[in-house]
């Protein structure tokens, strides 16, 4: 009797990864063993009887390991039956050794199900491939498993061959060997003042090579021809310690051209010489660790220059191989000639160093990939950043840097969407920059113009980037999977939708960090140039653009993510709303929207917002809002309860009107399902209709997308009082067709409605607003004092507009200030005698209720005793 674990399954057949290694083992429905086929789970533990196929391992008999079965109970359905099911969350380990999260339940091998898995899809002699089925993955030579048995395919096919070069081990004793050989050669081969050697860690994930000749898309990574571990070519260091000695120390070109030697293609008499320092390759300290990460490319039609970076397109994801963080490598320059000028050594170390250090290696340096810590043999002087070897003092560029710490949770991840990668990277931190930095010229220019405007100040595929930011960990956010509330009326499960979901018996929960978590964000500024749409790019060619002007840019976008936005899933719904302490240059809209006027100013484009332009968000509309209101709470994920349950209400009030689709899609009205509910009357019901425009992700309505143009952000003013910020930007594709009301319209009641309602939303009565916040265009009025709440339950003024007999009681409608409509006033114990037609009384009214047909009561309601036995913490 063997055993394992379900790696893919597809309802009919699958394969199961044998814990003995070799290859996976085929199954179909035919070979179950008490149990059914639709009880089958991806990551279930199963025995079988191991066997062989007409076409490889088979398995037979498969059956539960243990016994258990996994069973649909009541309300929802368990998680399959697996020895993980009782062990802590700690216990749950990815291949890599890192803790998953339930949101990643199907293996990534998963779909290889479109390949009838691997060992079946190779081009290969059948002799070659039952040599290579009776390896285990966890001992293949990497470069071949990444090489040679990877399959093609998109992008649910990548990551699955990439996981197999992730569980690929390699030889840690073997490496140790060579290396030691390797450092001993280096030693005989020259004296020692004629070599330098030492030692750098990465502080980031390191990738590079992703676009060379291989079978997988953009997902190559340096991997040693011979041995198979990372390692950084001598070439490309070389490559980079001359960029840095030009652009960053400013070496003189004699200099330059003694440790480098001339430039390929140089052809001038008396520059054809090589240079006096080897550059060697760059190998690591220990066998690294190699992980999977994940680009999202938000607008990929925008940058195919096919269409406008608007908020209906959906999200395309590339896989590719990095070096996981704190992967220490050895770096090694010698000498040419024995009699040469160690000078030249010492300048060469301090421009590989600094190129290490402050633009990083490889790929994606832009986006914080690559960059490395200062080695030990370095000293860094705090108040210069003058970095000092034994040839000379330099003081290379100096890096802003900002403390940035989250004010509410966030749900942060990586490729795996998993605990230990729930952290915050530095290529979400820029791509949401770009996003917000688009605001504020979308409608100013044309969507071509934006396009090479965004390469001038971010970079693109031809133009490289002046901004390279870095993000350094101060202190890891505590992580932890979501659990919606109990309360099914919470703020909080209604803005984190998704995030805690049970789907076909499985429960995914995301991971999200807490509101503990603190980064360092350093930032290198240098000069670029502006290319019209048209013209043919070069590294020099175009208009030139000074590094200020870049540097201005950078903290207008900064300033309006750590104002309005938020980072990873649901930013825009008030999770993940980002603080920044630190020096900025722009701290209010006007600044920021003048700062984006003097980058067009300079350039000769326009200083006039038009509408029809605006084809993305734009900060220039002239009916955007800005809604800032004060309200108490303990902590941002009350802040984000509060918010939520306003924002839950209003959303409520517009139910079963078109009018709706302003808050982005998918979104379904009427229904929820096609026959009546028990307490639907079936004459005035209607199916579930799903809204659509012309502009969305998708052509089937139930699967469309476009984000919504309302941004919610929460930040701490002083302990117990916290201001939540809204920004609704009108869009050109989300019109109310019924009413053909415009988004503006739409969202100018939904910030009306939204003041009024977060009014009444805190646990506790704040203290009076004297810090100027209210709305800019929002249409609310000042607040008059906010009501007391206890018990979930305002207390208000109302005034009784009419008096009804029903039955044996009598009900009031009364009408509340600042409310759309009346509401009934009927529970509780009314006072004797009752007030008369137009007398003002006190009410209670349960912050929960909708804006459209709210109810009141007389008294507060009696509190529940708890019952022996009773679970605490249920429904409130």
């Amino acid at each position: 009797m063997a055993s394992g674990t379900v790696k893919t399954w597809n309802g009919r057949t699958g394969f199961i990864r044998d814990d003995a290694g070799g290859a996976d083992l085929f199954f179909g429905d035919r070979g179950l063993a008490g149990i059914s086929a639709d009880q089958i789970r991806t990551g279930m533990r199963v025995e079988f009887d191991a066997g062989e196929g007409p076409k490889g391992r088979r398995a037979d008999r498969v059956r539960p390991a243990g016994g258990a079965v996994p069973v649909d109970s009541g309300r929802g359905s368990q998680r399959p039956a697996s020895p993980r099911a009782n062990q802590p969350a700690a216990a749950v380990r990815g291949t890599d050794g890192g803790q998953r999260s339930q949101h990643r339940d199907q293996s990534p091998a998963a779909a290889l199900d479109l390949q009838q898995s691997a060992s079946t899809a190779w081009t290969l002699p059948r002799a070659t491939q039952k040599v290579i089925r009776g390896v285990r993955v966890e001992d293949r030579h990497p470069l071949i498993q990444l090489d040679r048995l990877s399959l093609p395919g998109d992008q649910k096919v990548q990551r699955a061959s990439l996981d197999d070069v992730v569980r690929t081990s390699g030889d840690p004793r073997l490496l140790a060997e060579l290396d030691a050989r390797r450092r001993k050669l280096l030693a005989t081969q020259s004296p020692a003042d004629r070599i330098a050697v030492w030692n750098q860690k990465t502080d980031g994930p390191l990738t590079l090579h992703l676009a060379r000749s291989g079978i997988l898309e953009n997902a190559g990574l340096a991997l040693h021809p011979v041995y198979g571990f990372a390692y950084l070519p001598g070439s490309g260091l070389k490559g980079m310690a001359r960029a840095a000695a030009q652009e960053l120390l400013g070496y003189s070109p004699e200099k330059i051209l003694s440790i480098f030697g001339n430039e390929p293609g140089e052809g001038r008499e008396g520059y054809q010489r090589a240079g006096e320092i080897i550059f060697h390759e760059a190998w690591p300290v220990s066998w690294p660790r190699l992980m999977i990460d994940i680009v999202n490319n938000h607008h990929p039609t925008y940058y195919q220059g096919k269409d406008a970076p608007g908020d209906w397109d959906a999200p395309n994801p590339v896989y590719f191989l990095a070096v996981a963080p704190g992967t220490e490598f050895g770096f090694a320059l010698s000498m040419r000639r024995c009699d040469g000028d160690t000078a030249l050594l010492h300048a060469a170390v301090t421009a590989l160093q600094q190129a290490l250090s402050l633009a990083g290696a490889g790929a994606k340096t832009a986006a914080g990939y690559g960059g490395f810590e200062p080695p030990a043999d370095v000293s860094v002087s705090a108040d210069t950043d003058t970095f000092t070897t034994d040839a000379e003092s330099i003081k290379p560029p100096r890096p802003e840097r900002w403390k940035l710490r989250l004010e509410s949770p966030a749900f942060l991840a990586g490729a795996e969407q998993a605990l230990e990668d729930c952290d915050l990277r530095s290529a979400t931190l820029r791509g949401q920059l770009r996003a917000w930095w688009r605001k504020l010229h979308a409608g100013y220019v044309t969507v071509d113009e934006l396009r090479q405007l965004e390469a001038t100040v971010w970079g693109d595929t031809v133009q490289g980037s002046p901004i390279r930011i870095r993000l350094r960990t101060i202190k890891r956010p505590q992580v932890r999977l979501h659990e919606h509330p109990k309360d099914r009326f919470s703020g909080l499960k209604y803005l984190a939708y998704g995030m805690d979901e049970t789907s076909r018996g499985v429960r995914k929960q995301r991971a999200v960090a807490d509101t503990n978590g603190q980064w360092e964000l350093a930032c290198l500024i240098r000069p670029s140039h502006y290319v019209a749409a048209g013209q043919k790019k070069k590294s020099e060619s175009g208009q030139p653009i000074e590094a200020e002007q870049i540097r201005l840019q950078f903290h207008a976008a900064l300033w309006l993510l750590t104002h309005f936005g938020g980072v990873g899933s649901k930013g825009r719904k008030g999770f993940g709303s980002p603080l920044a302490e630190g020096q900025l240059e722009i701290t209010r809209l006007d600044q920021a929207m003048e700062a984006a006027a003097g980058l067009r100013r300079s350039l000769g484009m326009t200083q006039t917002f038009q509408e029809s332009l605006a084809e993305s968000p734009a900060l220039g509309h002239p009916d955007k809002l800005v809604s800032e209101q004060t309200i108490a709470a303990r902590d941002g994920w009350e802040a984000i309860e509060i918010a939520g349950k306003a924002y839950a209400s209003v959303a409520s009030s517009f139910k079963h009107q078109e009018g709706k689709i302003a808050l982005g899609l998918p979104r379904k009205i009427h229904g929820p399902m096609d026959k009546p509910l028990r307490h639907q009357n079936e004459a005035n019901h209607q199916r579930p209709q799903f809204l659509k425009t012309a502009k969305q992700s998708s052509g089937k309505p139930q699967d469309a997308r476009y984000a919504a143009p309302v941004h919610l952000h929460v930040t701490q003013a002083e302990p117990g009082r916290w201001v939540v910020r809204l920004l609704a930007l009108p869009v050109k594709y989300l019109p109310d067709a019924a009413s053909h009301r415009t988004t503006a319209e739409f969202l100018k009641e939904f910030v009306g409605r939204f003041e009024q309602e977060i009014r009444v939303g805190s646990v506790s009565t704040p203290k009076p607003n004297t810090g100027g916040g209210g709305s800019t265009g929002g249409g609310g009025r000042a607040p008059q004092g906010p009501p007391r709440v206890v018990q979930g339950f305002a207390q208000v003024q109302v005034t009784v507009l009419e008096i009804k007999q029903v039955g044996n009681r009598q009900q009031l409608k009364v009408q509340e200030a600042d409310k759309p409509k009346p509401g009934m006033l009927i529970d509780g114990t009314p006072p004797d005698p009752l007030p008369e037609v137009g007398q003002q009384v006190t009410a209670y009214r349960s912050t929960t209720s909708d804006i459209n047909s709210p109810r009141y009561r007389w008294t507060l309601p009696e509190p529940k005793q708890q019952q022996g036995g009773q679970r605490r913490g249920g429904r409130r």
